[in-house]
């Protein structure tokens, strides 16, 4: 349906938390491009092999942020399943060429951040999707956002359920741990 809302739910079967990482590449020098668009397909197949799946992958997807930056946006079931695979080829080969490259020529720069999310640490809402399954996505549980999944704060289980006007929402600073002004303003 066109333009339907969907609150993202830990699914039924997970262990209560998940892990998302961002990837990133960060060119500094034309002649960077062919080798980091080289490791970028590589990755893109690793991430698509059912191998990948099974070892905790939950979704991956390739962001850009610039015309010189892009990176990753991954959910593993578990750090452990993350740092696993991290520790295995063809991780750690894509790594030692990278901080090879870094050393040797210093024409690209790396990264990576690891966040946590367990329940009433995660929120989403999507819209429209329309077939797409992006970021946590691809693996929670997609239903209409109603009653305490109606607004941000309910969906981290921080309020009960509230009914949706489209007016600014007051915040309870006793509630939220904000130190926002209760009238909204």
């Amino acid at each position: 349906m066109p333009n339907e809302a969907l609150a993202w739910h830990f699914p039924e079967d997970s262990r209560g938390a998940f892990r998302m990482i961002r990837i990133g590449l960060i060119v500094h020098r034309w002649r960077a491009l062919p080798w980091a668009w080289r490791i970028g397909q590589a990755i893109d197949r690793a991430t698509q092999e059912p191998a990948t799946q099974s070892a905790g992958l939950l979704s991956s997807e390739r962001i850009r942020l610039a015309w010189n930056h892009f990176g990753y946006l991954q959910c593993w079931r578990s750090v452990e399943d993350l740092l696993s695979w991290a520790h295995t080829s063809p991780h750690t080969e894509w790594w030692r060429m990278a901080v090879e490259r870094q050393r040797d020529r210093q024409d690209i720069s790396i990264y990576h951040e690891t966040f946590s999310a367990a329940p009433g640490g995660f929120e989403a809402i999507y819209l429209n999707l329309a077939g797409a399954r992006p970021g946590a996505s691809a693996f929670g549980e997609l239903r209409p956002p109603k009653g305490v999944s109606a607004t941000a704060m309910g969906r981290l289980g921080r309020i009960g359920s509230v009914e949706v006007t489209g007016a600014a929402a007051k915040i309870d600073p006793t509630r939220t741990g904000s130190r926002g002004r209760q009238d909204g303003k």
